[in-house]
């Protein structure tokens, strides 16, 4: 035992000499508290002039409301149904959030932006820029056109790329991606 209280003590020895050896902060004078001012944060590079072109709103519940409806029933049932059978709110609204945000493109209007630069894709729940270099090619359909990027990562191949859901402004809209993209086709040719 008397080994023990020596070991304890020399170490609480040890342990007071070495915090005094720290070196205690000097305050400066003229600021409350001593804090040193921040150094000035650097001048953010001038971002090249973003002319958008073209910009949209669309909200897909809209365009199919029987459908819409039968969703958001669905989403209501299984929420009561979870409610009914645990009886936990917390669990209930668990549910409730997790089907709701996973079809919110769906469920919440969108707004597209087509600028000089690229695409915005933006909704309650994301904001997503990219660069028209970004997109390999794209695919016509009656109500959309589909931006794909290059399958040549795998996060590209899951996440194909954008779908833009046209709003009155069919020809407008495609007009701007086949110029934009139609460049960038014959780019990756001369490539190959």
């Amino acid at each position: 035992m008397p080994k023990n209280k020596d070991s304890k003590s020399r170490f609480k020895s040890e342990l007071s000499r070495h915090r005094s050896f720290v070196p205690k902060k000097k305050k400066q004078k003229g600021r409350p508290g001593g804090e040193k001012q921040a150094p000035p944060r650097p001048a953010k590079p001038a971002a090249v002039e973003d002319i958008v072109k073209l910009r949209w709103s669309t909200h897909l519940v809209k365009r199919r409301p029987k459908i819409s409806a039968m969703v958001i029933l669905g989403i209501l049932f299984v929420a009561g149904f979870t409610h009914y059978v645990y009886g936990q709110p917390v669990l209930t609204f668990s549910v409730f959030a997790i089907l709701t945000l996973s079809i919110g493109a769906y469920l919440f209007p969108i707004t597209y932006t087509l600028s000089d630069q690229g695409v915005r894709f933006k909704n309650l729940l994301a904001n997503e820029f990219r660069t028209w270099d970004k997109f390999s090619e794209f695919q016509v359909y009656p109500d959309a056109v589909q931006l794909f990027f290059p399958q040549r990562s795998l996060r590209n191949r899951v996440n194909k790329g954008f779908i833009l859901f046209f709003e009155n402004n069919r020809d407008e809209v495609l007009a701007m991606v086949q110029e934009r993209l139609a460049d960038r086709k014959s780019a990756d040719k001369q490539r190959k």
